[in-house]
């Protein structure tokens, strides 16, 4: 026992070195930015990363492996250039909508305030709400949802209540956006479409599986008749490949100009929440925190921004 406290206290001291380096670099590539944003230089020099990159796979170093070294490598690069992309305003941030999923009005309050300001969006889910707020954080863009059981909610009233519901909060908290099912009744839905002012976001979830694109693009060509603001498809992924056809349905609305959300539930559709963004999606559904989930497969905003860093660092 004594020799592995021993080992976790020289890994423990080599952690903090290893913080306070990084610190340091990061430092200088704050300063690096800097200098390119005054005098108009390119932010990457293709050649001298090759050069260093090359330099530092050619290091003789004994335990850590070729692919170990590469892995560190595009984390560090990764981070070193976003930092120097949100300095110089090149970098394109990926839109978030954090979903408060709360019984407790106090406790969703909490959760608003510990969220506002990283995240562009937050939806409060009234049917989790045993009651509305008397008040919300200022400074937030609010969506509005009541889903109904059917539909993976809590809401089992008369749909008369559950419309009232949300079209009470949109008047107490001075709403713009709204999350309204594609199923709802015609009159209902209409009465949200043609409010002046209101943003719609017209939902549709299938929660046994994922379709065949041919389906999708059918569904949609539906669902656009009702011309909300924002569509939002939503579907279950039983295998990768369903992640994938998710994918490939949203690339083929954004192509055309619609304003989409798509993704697939579940653990095998996490991998379309993920890279919803680099095929057009308006935005990613994202939890508070860990354990605050809203939907199977949804991955907290700290979870969301660590693995996107990751992700970009392979493909730049």
């Amino acid at each position: 026992m004594e020799e592995l406290l021993g080992l976790r206290k020289k890994i423990e001291e080599l952690d903090l070195e290893i913080a306070k380096l990084l610190d340091k670099r990061m430092s200088l590539v704050e300063k690096l930015a800097h200098l390119k944003k005054k005098n108009g230089f390119p932010l990457r020099d293709y050649e001298r990363e090759e050069e260093l990159l090359k330099k530092v796979l050619s290091l003789p170093l004994s335990h850590l492996t070729r692919s170990e070294v590469l892995a560190f490598w595009k984390i560090i690069f990764s981070l070193s250039l976003l930092r120097q992309k949100e300095y110089l305003g090149l970098d394109k941030e990926v839109k978030t909508c954090a979903t408060i999923f709360e019984k407790d009005p106090e406790e969703a309050r909490s959760l608003i305030e510990e969220i506002k300001g990283k995240v562009h969006f937050v939806e409060l889910r009234l049917d989790a709400l045993r009651e509305l707020p008397q008040s919300l954080p200022e400074g937030v863009q609010y969506i509005f949802t009541c889903r109904r059981k059917e539909e993976g909610g809590l809401f089992e009233g008369e749909e008369e209540k559950r419309v009232f519901f949300l079209k009470e909060a949109l008047r107490r908290f001075n709403g713009k956006y709204v999350d309204i099912e594609w199923k709802m009744p015609t009159a209902l839905k209409e009465s949200f479409l043609g409010q002046e002012g209101l943003k719609v976001i017209l939902s549709y979830h299938d929660f046994s599986g994922t379709p065949s694109l041919e389906s999708l693009l059918e569904r949609f060509e539906e669902m656009r008749k009702d011309r909300a603001t924002i569509y939002k498809i939503v579907t279950m992924a039983n295998s990768l490949e369903d992640s994938l056809r998710v994918l490939l349905f949203l690339r083929e609305l954004t192509k055309s100009g619609f304003k989409v959300v798509a993704h697939a539930m579940g653990q095998k559709g996490r991998l379309s929440r993920l890279l919803s963004p680099f095929m057009g999606g308006a935005f990613v559904y994202v939890s508070s925190r860990p354990g605050k989930e809203a939907a199977s497969g949804q991955m907290s905003l700290e979870e969301f921004k660590q693995t996107l860093i990751l992700l970009r660092g392979y493909l730049e």
